[in-house]
């Protein structure tokens, strides 16, 4: 039978009620289309789809629409804030307003009125800072007013967005701070930038007197000029020096940023300026600091025409450099001599450079500068020929320059899918020929057997004039 269910026929089926193990017939539920199923024993209907009533033939509470009809029943969803209570009309879904909301379910506020979630009040829109056209109106679900450019932050516009200033007839000015600012922010009134240490300006655009811009960050340095800074009227000037480039105002034959040495051919910084040295015998300079006649750095000899042993590029005013050969790369024992004249020193067979500074064609790694050791099978020549022993590699990190199909520190490995590593081939190895066609990617040279340039008789596949006899590998 239909209306029961289980082994024995002892229970109802879904939609009937009864009890036919104690012989109480099943009998169909008394329910709408919306009802999921009713008591077994008494047949009340148990409502689903948002459906009420002994039948489930109309809309649960906080509902709308028609079950009768076939129209389902969906949420009211009234506005908790603007609402009346969480039910709505059947027909339409109207939920019941409070006087100062407006909509299907009040999420709205009335004209000249707005934030739903505080209530609704009236618009409060600031008159300068709002737009003259919209001024009795807000936004009816935020209260957000219209603002002029720039305007902003608050719903009623009455305060500058940030980065902007001076709220006016026209809104907010747009902050105006320079590079040298912390950000780009300014204040809301006056608009005064945030500057750096010892940074001036509304805008941030000068340094404090005695301070100089530095060239990476936002803040000023101290001028710290030094003694031959040129004497002004005023104390405070005594430090000033250019903004831009922090040249102190030096006192007569004075240089140098800060002023603290003198002209050649002067001696004697002071406030004053530098004093004009006596002519010197025999190729000799005057001392800066004392004003005696001395040799230039570095130099000998009875007109001081030579360069000392560990020095080099003799001039006549400056002195000679020094060599500063390399202790690792120089030869043991002439670690602090080089060439007069091209300053060269005496460099082990590894290191190379004018000051034996750097790793020879064939090593890597200064200050160690080990032998690369490439694989001159698998290494790119270049400008190379085969008779070179020194073959070059990467003379920071030892990676040797490898032909196409090879890879590997030491150029010593053919990549997948190409076997066969050959000096004479160049892109030195060759591409797997694993018959029959995509049986593998993967191969080896064939043990016992060898390339050899030219054609040979015998099983063999050929690529570029280059025979070789190749292992497929089935199982890769």
């Amino acid at each position: 039978m239909l209306s029961t269910r289980g082994r024995y026929c002892e229970v109802c089926a879904e939609m009937y009620y009864g009890d036919p193990l104690n012989g109480v017939p099943c009998r169909p539920c008394n329910c709408g289309p919306a009802a999921i199923g009713c008591n077994s024993t008494n047949g009340a209907c148990i409502c689903g789809f948002n459906t009420a009533g002994p039948q489930c033939d109309a809309c649960a509470e906080g509902t709308h629409g028609d079950p009768t009809r076939g129209q389902p029943c969906r949420p009211c969803n009234c506005h908790p804030k603007g609402s009346i209570s969480p039910s709505c009309r059947l027909e339409d879904g109207q939920c019941n307003c409070l006087s100062t909301y407006e909509g299907v379910r009040c999420d709205r506020c009335i004209s000249g009125r707005g934030n739903t979630e505080a209530g609704c009040p009236p618009c409060q829109c600031d008159p300068i800072g709002t737009r003259p056209e919209y001024l009795t109106s807000c936004d009816p679900v935020s209260g957000q007013c219209s603002c002029k450019p720039g305007v902003g932050g608050t719903l009623d516009c009455s305060t500058c967005q940030v980065g902007y200033y001076n709220l006016g007839p026209n809104g907010c000015t747009e902050c105006k701070c320079t590079s040298r600012a912390i950000d780009r922010t300014c204040n809301p009134i006056t608009g005064q930038c945030k500057c750096g240490e010892n940074v001036i300006g509304d805008t941030c655009d000068k340094c404090l007197p005695g301070f100089y811009w530095n060239n990476t960050g936002s803040n000023c340095l101290p001028c710290n000029c030094g003694i031959g800074t040129e004497l002004t009227r005023t104390l405070t000037q005594l430090t000033e020096c250019d903004m831009n480039t922090g040249q102190c105002k030096c006192a007569s034959h004075v240089v140098g940023r800060d002023c603290t040495e003198c002209e050649l051919g002067y001696y004697g910084v002071s406030e004053n300026g530098c004093k004009p040295c006596l002519p010197c015998p025999n190729g000799q300079v005057c001392d800066q600091i004392t004003g005696k006649c001395i040799c230039p750095p570095n130099t000998e000899g009875d007109r001081c025409d030579r360069c000392v042993v560990g020095s080099w590029d003799y001039n006549p005013v400056i002195g000679c450099k020094n060599c500063n050969c390399s202790m690792d790369g120089s030869v043991i024992g002439l670690e602090d001599q080089c060439d007069l004249t091209t300053g060269q020193c005496t460099c082990k067979p590894e290191f190379s450079g004018r000051a034996c500074n750097e790793c020879s064609k064939g090593y890597y790694g200064y200050p160690s500068c080990r032998k690369c050791n490439c694989d001159m099978r698998g290494t790119a020549w270049g400008n190379l020929s085969i008779s070179d022993t020194v073959v070059p590699c990467n003379p920071i990190d030892g990676q040797c320059n490898c032909k196409e199909n090879v890879e590997g520190d030491q150029c010593d490995q053919c990549k997948p899918g190409t076997f066969g590593l050959n000096i004479d081939y160049p892109l030195g190895c060759y591409t797997c020929f694993c018959f029959p066609t995509g049986t593998s990617s993967r191969c080896s040279l064939l043990t016992g057997y060898r390339s050899v340039p030219g054609k040979v008789k015998g099983v063999e596949v050929s690529n570029e004039n280059y025979n070789v006899y190749v292992l497929c590998n089935l199982l890769m």
